[in-house]
């Protein structure tokens, strides 16, 4: 800026857009301007208004080792990941590279030299589950993301892994409490092993599972889900907060609304229904569901919504970007709540089928106790809410 323009015109002019470069950003330093200095748009849900730091972080216990002997696939696919999210970055948005046991030690260098550097990395002696997913979610917010690459073998000192589930259970409620808008992803790869398995250090040469998961808000872990991801994975869940979610009625009858309410002697039945044994009245709604972990399919999926009696869903459509639009009838519209739930189903099959319980060497494609550590964190969020996200409409 030049300091010699002193013209009270310009001064003024000066004045306005300060103040509304301050209502724009809320005064927060790291806003992230997006790539050729466009303005913010506010009113996107799933664009974060802050500057984005991901961190990678992978366990470095010696049971991590023998994933990384010479070109093997987790390589490949830790490697693919951190291209996509480059190529997604905003300018400000920054990558960092980590290792993480006990502590956090950061790496100082580019991705090849870190995936070339790991397997001499990974030494510690032990892993403690519990304390890597800690430290994994600790610093996540609004600006920070975290994804962790680890094994994920989950043992307990006193031999019950349901006391051990139930600490993670605590350790991610806990967590929520502090961060209510904290999501997770979980994804399970195969490849190639060749080194010591541990608990037991004993020579393995096989393909075994590893396990990528995603921490942060929801519109945060929704675009590293975007990802186009070439590698096949071979399951995947999503955890979420219960998300109320507004929605608009579409109408081009003007009496029928007041406000997000629905007038119900206004409520006309379908004309082209006249005749018909039945009265059928339909209704659209536009909701947008930016802040939500799932993908398309899962959310036009109509098996996994719950109505209030006397209603159902026929319909759920994209219509541009995150914004959906919901079509619903009944036969008898009466006042009252018109509720919509996404439910939150069991866990799904591929995780019970990757568990193994037994000593020595797991089955393929099995992991020890992955059952019990996904269980522990599903029970956080099942045990807080039954759905992911909620519509409720109020009829007058």
């Amino acid at each position: 800026m030049n300091k010699k323009v002193f013209i009270p015109a310009i001064f003024g002019v000066i004045i306005v857009v300060f103040i509304i470069a301050k209502m724009t950003i809320g005064g927060n330093e790291s806003s992230c301007r997006g790539r050729g200095a466009k303005p913010v748009v506010v009113d996107t849900i799933n664009e974060s208004l802050h500057s984005q730091v991901i961190n990678i972080y992978i366990e470095n216990s010696g049971s991590m080792a023998g994933y990384f002997n010479s070109n093997s696939i987790i390589k490949d696919i830790i490697k693919e990941y951190y291209d996509r999210i480059s190529e997604s970055c905003k300018d400000g948005d920054t990558i960092k590279l980590n290792y993480i046991n006990t502590d956090i030690e950061n790496f100082n260098g580019d991705i090849k030299n870190y995936l070339a550097s790991t397997q001499k990395r990974c030494k510690a002696s032990f892993t403690k589950v519990d304390d890597i997913l800690s430290l994994a979610m600790r610093e996540c917010n609004d600006s920070t993301i975290a994804i962790l690459v680890s094994d994920f073998c989950f043992t307990s000192n006193d031999g019950s892994l349901s006391m051990a589930a139930s600490d993670i259970t605590k350790i991610f409620t806990k967590q929520r409490d502090k961060n209510r808008n904290l999501c997770v992803a979980i994804y399970k790869y195969m490849s190639d092993f060749n080194g010591k398995y541990y608990p037991g250090g004993i020579p393995c040469k096989k393909p075994l599972p590893f396990y990528l998961w995603i921490f942060g808000y929801g519109h945060q872990v929704k675009n590293i889900v975007n990802l186009p991801i070439k590698k096949d994975n071979c399951g995947y869940f999503l955890l979420q907060p219960n998300q109320n979610v507004a929605a608009e009625v579409l109408t081009k009858n003007a009496r029928m609304v007041d406000g997000n309410s629905i007038i119900v002697k206004e409520w006309k039945r379908d004309r082209y229904r006249r005749g018909s044994e039945e009265d059928i009245y339909s209704l659209k709604l536009r909701v947008n569901l930016g802040n939500l972990v799932l993908s398309e399919n899962e959310i036009s999926n109509l098996d996994s919504y719950r109505l209030s009696e006397g209603y159902e869903l026929s319909a759920v459509e994209r219509m541009d970007n995150d914004n959906y639009i919901f079509n619903i009838v009944t036969n008898r519209p009466s006042p009252g709540k018109l509720n919509i739930a996404y439910i939150m189903e069991e866990m799904p099959a591929w995780i019970s089928s990757s568990n193994f319980t037994g000593k020595g060497i797991p089955n393929d494609s099995t992991t020890l106790g992955i059952k019990d550590l996904i269980e522990g964190v599903y029970d956080s969020y099942h045990n807080s809410s039954d759905r992911y996200f909620t519509i409720s409409i109020t009829l007058k």
